[in-house]
């Protein structure tokens, strides 16, 4: 990331900055931006932030009181000082937070895992060992405190919004798969007992799999299937008074869905989780990515059963492209995404725990799309992570404790799928004990299209010419 930080790209810090810290306009008329190869200019009372021309260069990185500073301008740990009655930040702490939040290292690498998508192993949350710490928070936390010490010397107002007592809460689960007795199953399960595939199960369950699916098939009364298991889901959140987001996929290529939204079945679904206070969302299919025409259409499939707009929408198996995916799923109306968590890590992809919105560089311009930012997936801690039930609950505790500190959101992602006691015996008290935890937290439960609504009455504009 070569050059100083346009002023579009200022903007775009400054407008995730007031999502916690209200900044009154006469404060706006005291910031000036100073390129680091300029002096500094003989202005009185200023809040100064040095801009750096310098790329990303990982043996000049600095730590801050553990936190990394990619931009640093000298070699004082010293953030930030006073000249005469100006105060002036050291390193570039903005270009550092649009590196991260932006989704600039995903835009500028070649890096695909087999599915096409960014990996873990290639980013800079690996690298520098701070998957489980939202980065940019911490770099907004050292400007308000740069701020409110000008502020409190010159007497002008300066407050941290509250938008949560604790912290917000998405709960949401990926409708995959429906009916573990299909069909689909008993090749699968074949292919497992002849180790064509890697099994998930023991060859007695498989056996016991395929058995039950021939009977469902046949129409064999009374055969109960795990994965049709939505009441006991929504018995389950109901017991803490949570409600979730279901996102419904579409039927494509062979790893999306094997049922269609528009069938009776799915749609006397859907009215049920609307009743019970619940909200429908679009699972995107794997071949959307580069096609969105069926984007378009099974948004269209998908409204129509649900009898009402859809806002928002995740990547089947988090497989996207940046920053198109996202530009075309705000051309189809949907208000937000949340796909952007890493599939082989859980913590914080873009460094940072509040809803944002992503950046077009071809346009340099941000892209009008809020992300929810995926924190914690099922399939990530037990099968990419290997834990076992302890280590899966301490380290969600981990980052539920970071996301408290800054008020922050979190999004967990469980499908119904997964709460399946022949796969994961014990998986369904596991659940039930990680949403006790979450509800004892002060966990506010929010659904998708209610956190758009209120990061949209937000006034979040900085612009910088209107100053």
């Amino acid at each position: 990331m070569k050059g100083f930080l346009t002023r579009n790209q200022i903007e775009y810090v400054f407008f995730h900055f007031t999502q916690t810290y209200k900044i009154a306009p006469v404060l706006w008329r005291h910031i000036i931006f100073i390129k680091s190869t300029e002096p500094l200019p003989d202005g009185c009372r200023k809040i100064m932030f040095r801009l750096s021309p310098y790329p990303l260069q990982f043996n000049q990185i600095k730590l801050s009181e553990g936190i990394p500073i990619l931009f640093p301008l000298n070699d004082s740990h010293i953030t930030y000082h006073e000249e005469g009655e100006n105060l002036v930040f050291n390193d570039d702490l903005l270009k550092s937070a649009f590196y991260l939040l932006s989704g600039y290292q995903e835009y500028q690498s070649p890096e695909k895992d087999q599915y096409g998508r960014y990996p873990y192993d290639g980013s800079i949350q690996k690298k520098l060992g701070v998957i489980n710490k939202p980065i940019v928070n911490y770099y907004f936390q050292i400007i308000a405190q740069g701020i409110s010490h000008f502020c409190e010397k010159n007497n002008i107002i300066f407050d941290v919004r509250q938008t949560f007592y604790h912290f917000g809460f998405l709960l949401t689960h990926d409708v995959d798969l429906i009916s573990k007795y299909h069909f689909s199953q008993i090749k699968l399960r074949i292919a497992q007992i002849l180790r064509l595939k890697k099994p998930d199960e023991t060859d007695l369950q498989n056996i016991y799999t395929i058995l039950k699916s021939i009977f469902n098939i046949l129409k064999f009364p009374g055969i109960h299937d795990p994965w049709w298991n939505f009441n006991t889901v929504r018995k389950l959140e109901a017991l803490f008074g949570f409600k979730s987001i279901f996102f419904f996929l579409g039927k494509g290529y062979k790893i999306d869905s094997r049922y269609s939204v528009l069938t009776p079945k799915i749609k006397n679904l859907i009215n049920y989780l609307s009743r019970e206070g619940c909200e429908i969302g679009l699972h995107n299919t794997v071949k959307s990515v580069e096609d969105d025409k069926i984007m378009e259409q099974h948004l269209h499939d998908l409204c129509l059963a649900a009898g009402h707009k859809i806002y928002g929408a995740r990547q089947h198996w988090l497989m996207f492209n940046f920053p198109d995916t996202m530009r075309k799923e705000f051309v189809f109306g949907l208000e937000y995404d949340s796909s952007l968590g890493f599939p082989q890590h859980e913590g914080f992809r873009n460094s940072y725990c509040l809803p944002f919105k992503l950046y077009d560089f071809s346009i340099d311009r941000m892209i009008d799309l809020w992300e929810f930012p995926l924190n914690v997936m099922d399939s990530t801690l037990f099968d990419y992570r290997g834990y076992d039930y302890s280590g899966a609950f301490n380290s969600i505790c981990e980052i539920v404790r970071e996301i408290i500190k800054f008020r922050g959101v979190f999004t967990l992602l469980w499908h119904n799928h997964y709460l399946d006691e022949s796969r994961k015996p014990g998986i369904t008290i596991f659940y039930q004990d990680l949403l006790a935890m979450i509800k004892q937290a002060g966990a506010q439960n929010f659904l998708g299209k209610e956190l758009v609504e209120l990061y949209n009455k937000m006034d979040l504009n900085f612009n910088m010419t209107n100053r």
